[in-house]
C-alpha cells in the first residue's frame, strides 16, 4: 500500500468505531465515550489534532525558557532516501557534541519539516545559545549541510512557530515515502517533555466498538440514574468527538457509601453495555 492509498484508507476508517471507558481518580469517577482515531500524520483529521496537541505542549515546555531555534539541513548531494536515514544519526551526533560544548544537558524539541525537494530538514527549539560559527562547524562535522543557523523565538510565538511547520504538507511523494521507510518521527522532545493528552488519566476499557447511537442512549441512562445511585454530576461534556461525565460521591467522607455507590453504578453500566438496545 503506497502513501496515497494509505491516506485514503485512514481517512475512511478513522473515527468510525468507538470505545467506552471508565476512570477513577481522586474520588472522581468518569465515564467516557470516545471515537477511535488512528493518530497518524497521514490522516488529515488526526494531523489537525496532533498539530494542536504538539504546539500547546511545546509552548508549555518552554514557558520559562529563553528559546532559540536551530535550523539544520542535509546536503542535496545525497539522495532523498539517504537524507532521512542519515538525519537522525546526524542529530544524535550533534546533540552529543552540543552537550560536550555546553557542559550540561539542555531542553529541545525537534520538528521535521518537509522540503519541496523532498530532503530532510530540521527545526530544533532549544533553551541555550551557541555562536553561529561554532554551530555550523559542529553541524558539518556531524553530517549536516553547510546551511544552518540559530535565531531567537519569542515565547508567545512558539505555538504559531511550531504549528506553521507541522501544518506544511508533503510536496514530494518521494520524500514522504522516504520518511516512512526510515521511520522518521515528525516531532520529538528531550527528557521531561510531555505531549498533551486531552483524555489524560488511568482509563479502563469497558467495551470496544460500541455504536455511537447506543453510546448516546447509555449516556442518557447514566445521566438519569447517577443521582439515584448516590452520585452527583460534576461535569457533563458532549461533542461530535467524545462524551464525558464526571461523578462525585454525595457523601465522600463515608467509605462504605463510596463502595455502595460504585457498586450500584457498575451494575447499571454492565447491564446497559451488554443488553441489546433498540437504536
Amino acid at each position: 500500500m503506497n502513501t496515497i492509498e494509505k491516506t485514503k484508507y485512514l481517512k475512511k476508517v478513522c473515527g468510525k468505531s468507538n470505545i467506552f471507558l471508565k476512570s477513577v481518580n481522586g474520588g472522581i469517577t468518569k465515564y467516557a465515550l470516545f471515537k477511535k482515531r488512528c493518530k497518524s500524520w497521514l490522516c488529515p483529521g488526526c494531523t489537525r489534532r496532533l498539530v494542536r496537541s504538539w504546539s500547546i505542549s511545546v509552548k508549555r515546555f518552554f514557558a520559562t525558557s529563553h528559546v532559540r531555534v536551530i535550523t539544520l539541513t542535509l546536503p542535496h548531494s545525497i539522495t532523498v532516501a539517504l537524507s532521512y536515514k542519515h538525519a537522525t544519526k546526524a542529530w544524535n551526533r550533534l546533540r552529543g557534541k552540543l552537550y560536550g560544548y555546553l557542559g550540561h544537558s539542555f531542553k529541545f524539541v525537534r520538528v521535521l519539516e518537509p522540503q519541496s525537494s523532498g530532503h530532510a530538514h530540521y527545526h530544533v527549539l532549544v533553551d541555550f545559545y551557541i555562536p553561529h560559527a561554532i554551530l555550523k562547524e559542529l553541524a558539518v562535522e556531524c553530517g549536516f549541510g553547510i546551511i544552518c543557523f540559530i535565531q531567537e523565538v519569542k515565547t508567545d510565538r512558539i505555538f504559531d512557530y511550531v504549528s506553521k511547520y507541522l501544518r506544511k504538507k508533503w510536496k514530494s511523494e518521494e520524500g514522504l515515502q522516504a520518511s516512512i521507510d526510515a521511520h522518521s518521527r515528525r516531532c520529538s522532545g528531550s527528557k521531561g517533555f510531555v505531549l498533551l493528552r486531552y483524555s489524560a488519566g488511568s482509563w479502563k476499557l469497558l467495551q470496544r466498538d460500541i455504536g455511537w447511537q447506543k453510546g448516546l442512549i447509555l449516556i442518557d441512562a447514566i445521566r438519569e440514574q447517577a443521582p439515584k445511585c448516590g452520585w452527583k454530576i460534576q461535569d457533563d461534556i458532549i461533542t461530535d468527538e467524545k462524551w464525558m461525565i464526571s461523578l462525585s460521591d454525595n457523601n465522600p467522607n463515608t467509605a462504605e457509601s463510596s463502595v455502595w455507590n460504585d457498586l450500584n453504578m457498575t451494575k447499571l453500566i454492565d447491564y446497559l453495555l451488554w443488553q441489546p438496545v433498540k437504536e
